[in-house]
């Protein structure tokens, strides 16, 4: 799977985020730990913001795929 870069400083250094109550398992443990996977925390209003963080800039945004599929949702 090809990096994801962060579109405000070019880094590639970037994790998907997770929502929503995480099973602490070794696994999840270490990829938050590898900065594979950022903790987004709950997602309690059911529209999760945005999909990915730079480990670098500490920006937080979407890849173009879910950005699209968000701009088609909210023009429905």
């Amino acid at each position: 799977m090809p990096k994801v870069k962060c579109p405000e400083c070019g880094s590639s250094d970037t994790a998907r985020i997770a929502y929503g109550l995480l099973e602490p398992t070794k696994q999840l443990e270490e990829s938050i730990k590898n900065k594979k996977i950022y903790p987004g925390g709950c997602d309690l209003t059911g529209f999760v913001e945005h999909n990915r963080h730079c480990n670098n800039c500490e920006n937080v945004f979407d890849t173009p795929a879910i950005k699209r599929r968000r701009e088609e949702w909210h023009n429905l």
